[in-house]
């Protein structure tokens, strides 16, 4: 298993808030103990973790996983799924980004010197579009500080006077019959008012299984 492949699998372990013993991270990850000391001791060095007695649980500002880490995941994948979802948006289009590492792949390939807007809560997708010369607006709120991403009330206000063209957006999994589930950013654009009805086109990215699936 690769570095970032234990990093990740461990974050998501603690995910929950739980502490998790040293042996259970062992037996389920099939990492060796040495190795997985070394790894805690890395994650709690970059403030994401706190390491207890004979385990760990997450810091208390972290309860997903990091965007540092979720960056360095599955990036071939990614950077398919982004130019994939790209193809939807065309010139004059308003969309709405969530601040996941899987859309911020899109931006490379959006369409460039038009009048499309590009809304996210997003501040690392906020930036990038804003250094293609894309227009860009941010939701405000509340900055989380493992994922920069805004989250808040302070984003409804924007969101209710949107009706966006298209919406892109991720997670962690799709159960066998459909359903969205996992760690969807709290700092989504489509959290709270900014539903998918208020959209021409929803599209959901889902590297793990390399699933795009474009929803109409």
């Amino acid at each position: 298993m690769l570095g970032v492949e234990r990093l990740d699998g461990i974050m998501e372990m603690l995910k929950d808030g739980q502490a998790v013993s040293i042996h259970t991270l062992s037996k389920t990850l099939y990492i060796s103990e040495s190795t997985l000391r070394r790894d805690l001791a890395a994650l709690q060095k970059e403030g994401l973790i706190r390491r207890i007695r004979g385990g760990a649980i997450l810091a208390a500002n972290n309860r997903d996983v990091p965007r540092l880490i979720r960056e360095n995941e599955a990036p071939d994948i990614k950077n398919i799924i982004g130019a994939r979802a790209a193809e939807l948006v065309h010139p004059g289009d308003v969309i709405l980004l969530d601040p996941s590492t899987t859309c911020s792949y899109m931006v490379p390939y959006l369409p460039q010197h038009t009048d499309l807007l590009a809304i996210t809560s997003g501040l690392k997708t906020a930036l990038a579009l804003s250094e293609r010369h894309i227009r860009t607006m941010v939701t405000g709120g509340a900055v989380m500080d493992n994922s920069y991403s805004m989250v808040g009330s302070h984003t409804e206000p924007l969101l209710r006077n949107v009706v966006a063209d298209a919406m892109f957006f991720s997670c962690r999994g799709v159960t066998m019959d459909g359903r969205i589930c996992g760690s969807c950013n709290r700092g989504a654009p489509h959290d709270g008012s900014a539903r998918t009805q208020d959209c021409v086109h929803g599209a959901l990215a889902q590297d793990r299984a390399r699933v795009f699936l474009h929803l109409r």
